[in-house]
Order: structure tokens, then C-alpha cells, then sequence
């Protein structure tokens, strides 16, 4: 005879149970919070959106994460734009030129300095 025959599950407990191991499986948003992919990605996302201000607060602690990952800049740069912040922008714009000085985006953001200054 089963060994559990009294076991049975409801499927609020099964439910549960699910949940808890895709949460363990998967991680909490500590973890995330160290994940330069999850939090530019996000940032992206909420930009995106239209929530500049959300945004912002990933692509700020993405390159804390990844210090020397120009687009991040760019993206910060971006936020701040839409924010009304043309100083911080033009900080961030121009450390995006610094780490990336012969990239793709980086004629773009020389022109976006200029209209800026």
C-alpha cells in the first residue's frame, strides 16, 4: 500500500508549494539587485514605458554594478533628458563618449551635447 495514503494536496497547498520552489529556483530580488543584465534590462523597460524617473534608479545602480559599461551612461544620459536634469545628461553623455569614443551612439550623443551647451 502507498506510504502516503493520507497525504493529499488541496491545490491552494500545491499552488504554495509551487511558488515557493520557483522562488527559490529563481531568486529574490536580492539577487537581482547585483544583476547588471537584469537591472539595465529593466531600466530599458520602464524607460521605455515612459517612467524615466523608475528608470533611472536601475541604470544608475547598473553601472554601479558595471561601472564601465558606456551604454548605461547613455541611457542615464537619456533619462535625465527626459527629466529636465540637462546637467546631469550632459555629465553622463560625455562619460559615454569617454568609454566609448568611436561607438555606434556616439555621434548621436556629441550632437545631443551640442544642444545642450
Amino acid at each position: 500500500m502507498f506510504l502516503f495514503t493520507n497525504f493529499v494536496l488541496t491545490m491552494r497547498q500545491l499552488y504554495l508549494m509551487v511558488m515557493l520552489i520557483i522562488f527559490c529556483i529563481f531568486g529574490t530580488d536580492a539577487r537581482a539587485q547585483n544583476d547588471f543584465e537584469y537591472l539595465y534590462n529593466k531600466g530599458v523597460v520602464l524607460y521605455n514605458k515612459g517612467d524615466a524617473n523608475e528608470a533611472l534608479k536601475y541604470f544608475l545602480k547598473a553601472s554601479t554594478v558595471n561601472p564601465n559599461e558606456p551604454n548605461t551612461h547613455y541611457q542615464i544620459g537619456f533619462a535625465y533628458l527626459a527629466l529636465g536634469n540637462n546637467q546631469e545628461a550632459t555629465r553622463y553623455f560625455e562619460q559615454f563618449i569617454k568609454l566609448d569614443p568611436n561607438g555606434v551612439k556616439t555621434q548621436s550623443a556629441r550632437e545631443i551635447l551640442r544642444t545642450l551647451k
